[in-house]
């Protein structure tokens, strides 16, 4: 091969680091929509790589997005819609997938001409959760704090009834189009880990609402399952839980082999279509508690404020000595609600750190 055809001097690479040059880009343009059809050569081995980059799997890792992203036009937001790819020169057949491993040298076409068509995707624009929220006010009724009426006379009847205003938003979130296998493996998991926790951190999906004030009351959804899925979950559930209290199992070898023939048969004739996704509704309640003192807080970013001024969050507790919030410490050393991140219930797709095309300082 000549020094213009050898992939390691070519300047030009995708994401995943595959080599190619461009044969031709064609563009359309409308107001609200645009069309790209680029010509690629590349070697022929990369050909099934770049597929799986340009339709990359939903759940191939917890840090991808539920919403599968395909790969982009270099230096515009066209996203990928098809792609074609035969023999480069015509003279020679393709053998992308290596069947024919074991063929003579110069069988098949070293190189590969890839065509890729893009397109706006409207979808992909927008973004998946939608945000929702209802401004309200929990009532207190707390003891009567000490202190004086405005005659003068000093408050000396503990059971007067005292009520407190406490603002509270009611936070709910609308993630739709969540894939079915992302959702049980890994999004699951950490919404049944987060509920009754509160935010160790200013939320951004709630407009910076500050640390301990964010408590994530739960999560609901709807999947429908077939009766054998049913059937097959149970065999598997009465397998699991079959055994003695020394951890030797209860069951005969030919029960065993009965519920997994039963679990196998059944998981065949499961007719859920995996392809559909699932909606997740999540509820979060927001509260913000002020003592008397706190300066004015509307004008002042987190850092002006700092800790003391900060607003009191779900950990924030009306003491009727001090007539102030404050936090109860328990022996153990936490407070009533534990802290977490809840901004990693969403999975967030990763940062890309290499810049597809960046110039290189080699020749083409």
């Amino acid at each position: 091969m000549s020094g213009s055809t050898v992939p390691a001097v070519w300047r030009l690479k995708t994401l995943r680091g595959i080599p190619y040059r461009v044969i031709s880009l064609s563009l359309s343009v409308e107001e609200n929509k645009a069309r790209a059809t680029e010509v690629l050569m590349m070697p022929q081995y990369y050909v099934v790589a770049f597929i799986n980059e340009s339709f990359p799997p939903r759940n191939n890792s917890e840090n991808k997005t539920a919403i599968r992203r395909t790969r982009f036009l270099p230096g515009t937001r066209l996203q990928t819609k098809s792609i074609t790819a035969e023999a480069h020169t015509g003279g020679r057949p393709s053998d992308f997938f290596g069947a024919d491993w074991l063929a003579p040298a110069n069988t098949y076409d070293p190189m590969a001409k890839v065509t890729v068509s893009y397109e706006t995707k409207e979808q992909e624009e927008k973004t998946p959760y939608k945000v929702s929220a209802r401004a309200s006010g929990q009532v207190l009724t707390v003891p009567v704090p000490s202190g004086e009426w405005d005659t003068g006379e000093k408050i000396d009847q503990p059971n007067i009834p005292f009520q407190l205003m406490t603002p509270t938003v009611t936070w709910s979130v609308e993630w739709p189009s969540v894939d079915r296998n992302l959702f049980r493996e890994t999004i699951l998991p950490r919404l049944r880990s987060a509920v009754g926790r509160v935010n160790d951190k200013a939320m951004s999906l709630f407009f910076g609402a500050p640390e301990e004030t964010v408590l994530f009351l739960g999560f609901d959804f709807e999947e429908q399952f077939s009766n054998a899925a049913v059937l097959a979950m149970s065999a598997e559930d009465q397998l699991e839980r079959a055994q003695n209290a020394d951890g030797t199992p209860s069951l005969t070898p030919a029960q065993q082999r009965d519920l997994l023939s039963i679990k196998e048969d059944q998981a065949a004739l499961d007719n859920r279509d995996d392809s559909k996704t699932i909606t997740i509704n999540l509820h979060f309640s927001e509260v913000r508690k002020y003592n008397r003192n706190d300066i004015d807080t509307y004008e002042l970013t987190q850092e002006e404020l700092g800790t003391e001024n900060a607003p009191k969050g779900h950990n924030h507790i009306y003491n009727p000595k001090t007539s102030k919030f404050e936090k109860i410490v328990f022996p153990d050393g936490f407070n009533m609600y534990a802290q977490t991140d809840l901004m990693k219930i969403f999975s967030t797709e990763e940062e890309e750190v290499v810049v597809e095309n960046e110039d290189e300082d080699e020749d083409a």
